[in-house]
């Protein structure tokens, strides 16, 4: 369109007319008007003497309102597909050295970014996650770099650069997507990602293994070592200890279940000590295995025993493991 008025005006004010000192004499002036009433500045310094060059000049005009209105408006739309692409996490990443954190759960989600602080400073941080809207949306990491869709899927995996990733943080509450994962991110990056997965069941650690994680981890296998410490180690520990009243000299003991609560619920254990003797029930330990405040439907089999926090006096003098907590003067 700009080329055919360019050669209109020219033909019309200066090759039609015979005119030589039309303004219009040369195809670079011509090129000049045109663009000037083709963006509707009307500088003023060019305009057509002809009453056929002014018609001519009324349809150039008016063409270039309608060209210029198409423009801006893709333009526009192409702006707003652009950031509502990004908002809702469908836009590809250009990113790299940036570590992934893939996952379902926006609480595993900030833990994770607590402790990855210098890579949230950097903004060299890219979550994945399968909800329609940015996962922590409602937090101060909202504007954190994300994707939307299964972190399983090689295309979602592409748009967040996993391959130029260092490391990958992945844990969703069904362990198989998390397996599926790991998988796929140490295919796309031919192993050279670090994948830390997080799982919840014995029976995956083999197959996390199998597929080359670098590190899987139930976190049933700290739960254990930390509850066994409590009952096997002179004190408690910390995380323990925050949760004691001690200025009422409270004990932490084990001992065997009373044969009047084998076969009772977890919550009718709970009722009956706290209620009749002021003790409250914290664990049922079945060889070893540390079931850490169970389900209220739970029963209480043979050959248990009970970790429960009782007062001084209960436990002076019984013959079971006993855990001081009390301060020390």
């Amino acid at each position: 369109f700009l080329m055919t008025s360019t050669i209109g005006i020219y033909l019309i004010e200066y090759i039609l007319t015979g005119n030589k000192d039309s303004a219009f004499a040369s195809i670079f002036s011509s090129l000049w008007w045109t663009a000037v009433t083709f963006t509707t500045v009307g500088y003023g310094d060019m305009s057509p003497e002809t009453v056929q060059g002014k018609i001519f000049t009324f349809f150039v005009m008016a063409a270039g309102l309608i060209n210029f209105s198409i423009v801006v408006s893709m333009v526009t739309e192409k702006f707003q597909e652009f950031r509502s692409g990004r908002d809702r996490g469908l836009d590809s990443i250009k990113i790299k050295s940036h570590i992934l954190i893939c996952s379902d759960d926006p609480t595993w989600m900030k833990e994770i970014l607590s402790q990855n602080q210098k890579y949230v400073k950097r903004d060299k941080v890219v979550l994945i996650s399968p909800y329609d809207e940015h996962p922590l949306l409602a937090t101060s990491y909202k504007k954190l770099k994300w994707i939307s869709g299964n972190s399983f899927d090689l295309n979602v995996l592409r748009k967040a650069a996993a391959a130029k990733a260092k490391i990958a943080y992945v844990f969703f509450k069904d362990s198989s997507y998390a397996l599926m994962t790991v998988l796929q991110l140490e295919t796309l990056s031919n192993g050279r990602i670090v994948t830390q997965a997080q799982y919840v069941g014995r029976e995956y650690r083999k197959y996390f293994e199998d597929v080359g994680c670098d590190h899987a981890l139930d976190p049933y296998d700290l739960y254990v070592p930390m509850m066994l410490s409590a009952f096997h180690s002179q004190g408690a520990p910390a995380w323990i200890n925050k949760v004691i009243n001690r200025n009422h000299g409270h004990q932490i003991a084990t001992k065997k279940t009373d044969s009047l609560h084998i076969g009772k619920t977890w919550l009718e254990l709970i009722k009956t000590n706290k209620q009749n003797h002021g003790i409250m029930p914290l664990a049922v330990v079945i060889n070893e295995v540390v079931l850490i405040n169970p389900d209220a439907s739970f029963e209480i089999p043979k050959d248990s025993l009970i970790m429960q926090l009782e007062p001084f006096e209960i436990s002076e003098g019984s013959s079971v493991m006993q855990f001081d907590v009390t301060e020390s003067s």
